[in-house]
Parts: C-alpha cells; sequence; structure tokens
C-alpha cells in the first residue's frame, strides 16, 4: 500500500514539473489582445455651497434682525448645478422655515444685502413687497438657516400656500441645496 502511494505521489509532482529550464516563454499567441483605456464622461466638478461673511456658525449681522430697517443678510453661492431652471431661498429660525425668496435666476451669483435679485420676490406674498421683513424671535437669540435650492423648474403655488408646505414643495423639484448656518444674537423686539 506504500508503495502505491509512493508512486502516486512521485506521478503527480512530475506532472506538475516542466520539462524546460524556464529561461524560455512559450511563443505568443496571435493577434494580441488589445489594451483599452477608458477616462470618465465627466470630471465631478465643485460642489455647490452658500458662503457668508459671517462664517460656519457666526453672528449674523443685528440689522438683519426685525424692525422697519431691517436688511436683508448678503450670501453668494458657488457652482449652481447644470440644469437648474431656478433658485429659491429658505430663511428659517430654529429649523422652522420662516421666508423664502423664490424666482431667482440661476445666473445670479448671491443676494447684496438690503436688496432682491430682479423678478424675484418674497414668499408669502405680503404688504412686505420687496423688503426684508427681519429675523424676528421672541427672545433675540437664535439659530438662523439659509438654505439655496436649485430647482429643475420654476415655483409654482397659490398665494395662500403656507411657507412650510411651499418648502416642501421646493423639496420635491429641487436638484441639489446647499445651507449655511449662523447665529442672531440681538435684544428682543420690544
Amino acid at each position: 500500500m506504500r508503495l502505491v502511494a509512493a508512486v502516486s505521489v512521485a506521478a503527480v509532482l512530475s506532472g506538475a514539473c516542466s520539462s524546460g529550464d524556464g529561461r524560455t516563454l512559450p511563443p505568443a499567441v496571435e493577434p494580441l489582445p488589445a489594451t483599452t483605456t477608458t477616462t470618465p464622461a465627466t470630471v465631478p466638478g465643485p460642489s455647490f455651497r452658500v458662503i457668508s461673511p459671517w462664517g460656519s456658525d457666526g453672528l449674523v449681522p443685528a440689522r438683519s434682525a426685525c424692525g422697519t430697517d431691517a436688511a436683508a443678510p448678503a450670501v453668494s453661492w458657488t457652482a449652481v448645478p447644470e440644469g437648474t431652471a431656478d433658485l429659491a431661498v429658505v430663511f428659517s429660525i430654529d429649523g422652522s422655515p420662516h421666508e423664502v425668496l423664490v424666482g431667482i435666476d440661476p445666473a445670479a451669483a448671491g443676494l447684496t444685502e438690503g436688496a432682491l435679485p430682479p423678478g424675484s420676490f418674497w414668499w408669502p406674498p405680503s404688504e412686505t413687497g420687496a423688503r426684508w421683513p427681519g429675523w424676528c424671535t421672541d427672545d433675540g437669540d437664535a439659530d438662523l438657516q439659509i438654505t439655496v435650492y436649485a430647482l429643475n423648474q420654476q415655483v409654482e403655488a397659490a398665494d395662500d400656500t403656507g411657507v412650510t408646505e411651499l418648502v416642501g414643495m421646493i423639496a420635491l423639484i429641487a436638484i441639489a441645496q446647499a445651507t449655511v448656518i449662523g447665529q442672531l444674537d440681538v435684544p428682543p423686539p420690544t
């Protein structure tokens, strides 16, 4: 039995060894396979983002708070996605939508303090018209959030649509969004 096992092992080992000395390669198979190199169709560009003068989580200027002299804060954005038909900006206080600016041309680079881009308007439509209504809080201390939405179409809503409902509609037609956060620290309105 041991003899059979030894012969079997010898046969397997001799079959596994090559008869050549390993110095020559076998001839190439013709035709040689083609080497293909591919490059991505698009290179990722910069990401859509909002930039504020107060920086991340900084203090928002008091002139953006409540009052007749209130001025909308200046913010800018970069890398608006291709295919954007319209922009909307949502201003929130402590996570709750407060005001919405709609109808912004995607070619606009941002909001100038106290001015609106041509063709844009505040939602809900009100007596303030083109004037920034200001961020009004009960105690004057709040977390503020500005979110810019890149939309694949214009916002269409009835005049009596509430802000929260409008923001839900905006989220449905958004192809991208970018947010900046700040802190409002001013005395409460009297």
